[in-house]
């Protein structure tokens, strides 16, 4: 990032020179184009302008050449992460780590993201709950369970073909340990029943026992593989039914800022359909949500609900005060839910929540996490 910074630090002297020469007296102006001479020059044998290149394809890629003139502290979180994310681009490191690098990502930006990762050159390892994303994106897995890493070669379809084998060769080798485990004991127990019958007992078969059951202890264990993976326990089953008709809007119409967002907007949601919204960042998709839900009211046009509705809303801001932040997972969601601590715990543990996690500050706990309790309320 040092190369970047030296750049833009000439690229700032330029453009405060390019301003005085503007104001400056005749006498001054051969002496200060000899410094612009110069500065334009050492600009150039910095790569500042493969920077300038660099930047607005990146910029361009994620989105963000509206958010470049605009203070950093004005961002919102999302948008910090994205020109975060672009600034480690930028500096196309050796080795580059990515945390959840597809978060606040539209589809354009998604793919241009896919693309800019198969091309890079160096290394990159990264964490990401997108099984579409990894596919199309890496080459190697490396799973980490229950304190143990374990490395596949391939995307990610690949490994959950290869883990499963893996999982299938592990519980056989188990099953037959098991059974080993089980006849040693059945000989031990037959050989100390046959050395006491004995009259005198029989100490050789004794000696037998005893080696068995040394070797038996000596034996390391397998441990049973975990052939199924924690699964939620959803129950989407609707209280009530709806008419066929969910919901309907008609020529929903807003403006903000200058910018027409909706444009006579019409659609009807029937019973049982799942919709996508999908468009770039900054296209009107949450405005219209809000204007499903009454949270907002649109410039002309209208929306109609259709019988018997009840609404669930997850929003893509959860539990952002700092107030509830700082609190514990379980309090915020006995809070929301009116449940009793022990009715929160059993909802929580439906979703994953483990009797740990539960207690952990909203702010320490995963992001997804957060949205699950938010969701499960």
């Amino acid at each position: 990032m040092k190369a970047f910074a030296d750049c833009l630090s000439i690229e700032k002297k330029v453009k405060e020179l390019e301003q005085m020469l503007a104001r400056c007296l005749p006498n001054q102006l051969k002496r200060m184009l000899d410094r612009y001479a110069r500065l334009q020059d050492e600009f150039q044998k910095s790569g500042g302008y493969e920077m300038e290149y660099k930047m607005d394809q990146i910029a361009g890629g994620l989105g963000i050449q509206e958010l470049l003139d605009h203070p950093f502290d004005s961002l919102s979180g999302g948008e910090r992460t994205k020109v975060g994310l672009a600034l480690q681009l930028l500096s196309e490191p050796d080795f580059l780590l990515l945390d959840e690098p597809t978060n606040h990502l539209d589809i354009i930006s998604l793919e241009w993201l896919e693309s800019f990762i198969r091309q890079y050159k160096g290394t990159i390892l990264l964490v990401s709950h997108d099984r579409f994303f990894l596919d199309r994106t890496v080459s190697k897995v490396l799973e980490l369970d229950d304190g143990v890493a374990v490395c596949y070669t391939g995307n990610y379809s690949s490994y959950v073909k290869e883990k499963q084998k893996r999982l299938m060769l592990a519980f056989a080798a188990y099953t037959d340990q098991q059974k080993k485990i089980k006849k040693m004991k059945e000989t031990i127990k037959r050989l100390k029943e046959w050395a006491n019958q004995a009259k005198p007992p029989n100490a050789g078969m004794h000696r037998r026992a005893k080696s068995m059951e040394k070797a038996l202890n000596r034996m390391e264990r397998l441990k049973r593989p975990k052939m199924e993976q924690d699964q939620m326990a959803l129950d989407f089953a609707a209280n009530t039914r709806t008419g066929d008709r969910v919901l309907s809007c008609r020529n929903l119409s807003i403006a903000y800022h200058g910018v027409q967002l909706l444009d006579h907007v019409s659609l009807a949601i029937r019973y049982h359909e799942r919709v996508a919204i999908c468009g770039p960042n900054g296209s009107g998709k949450t405005t219209l949500i809000h204007c499903m839900l009454g949270k907002r009211k649109a410039d002309e046009g209208e929306v109609r609900h259709g019988t018997n509705l009840n609404i669930g809303f997850l929003s893509q801001h959860v539990f952002e005060s700092k107030d509830e932040r700082d609190r514990r997972v379980i309090d915020v969601f006995r809070e929301h839910a009116r449940l009793t601590e022990g009715e929160a715990r059993h909802e929580l543990a439906k979703f994953m929540f483990t009797d740990r996690t539960c207690f952990e500050k909203l702010a320490r706990s995963a992001a997804a996490n957060a949205s699950e309790s938010d969701w499960l309320i």
